[in-house]
């Protein structure tokens, strides 16, 4: 029993009613019979996966081991937006003649907020992607997650200073 010595931590479950599968804090150990030792683990093995294959995973939920089936789906879009906004913290409108959003405000808390974002910051690009409307920098953001990477590369000009930095979802 107790916290397993490697695991992949779930912090957030997208799309799944509670109660069912896969929850908040519970630590995946095992995809099928293969270990799952860290993140990167369960990427990979993720990533072979298509919408709609049913997998098996052990996980220990408080301190107890569950074995669960769980059918892979693809993103629910809206509610997958939703969640970045708040673990993000950025609004964002795009300026005049496009080609970049402007930071409109930063949350009180959030990932934004942590890296020291400001209001009035732009933001060219996501993955390399330029950025013309609020909704490819959630495209983005959601194709990164899809593609179970934890963070997508942004590009941030603050006056005359431009730089590309890791930004967590």
């Amino acid at each position: 029993g107790g916290m397993p010595r490697a695991a992949a931590y779930v912090s957030s479950v997208f799309g799944v009613d509670s109660g069912e599968g896969l929850m908040p804090g519970d630590f995946i150990t095992h995809v099928g019979s293969r270990p799952v030792q860290e993140r990167a683990d369960l990427n990979a093995f993720l990533a072979g996966l298509r919408p709609g294959e049913v997998v098996d995973l052990s996980v220990i939920r408080g301190g107890t081991p569950v074995d669960l089936q769980m059918k892979t789906t693809s993103f629910p879009g809206e509610e997958v937006v939703k969640s970045i906004q708040e673990r993000v913290g950025l609004q964002l409108a795009p300026i005049r003649g496009g080609r970049a959003l402007s930071v409109v405000s930063v949350g009180r808390s959030g990932a934004a907020r942590q890296l020291g974002l400001r209001r009035g910051d732009l933001i060219l690009a996501a993955d390399g992607e330029r950025l013309d409307e609020e909704e490819d920098f959630f495209s983005a953001a959601v194709r990164a997650l899809s593609r179970h990477r934890p963070s997508i590369l942004i590009t941030v000009r603050r006056g005359r200073a431009q730089g590309r930095i890791a930004l967590p979802l």
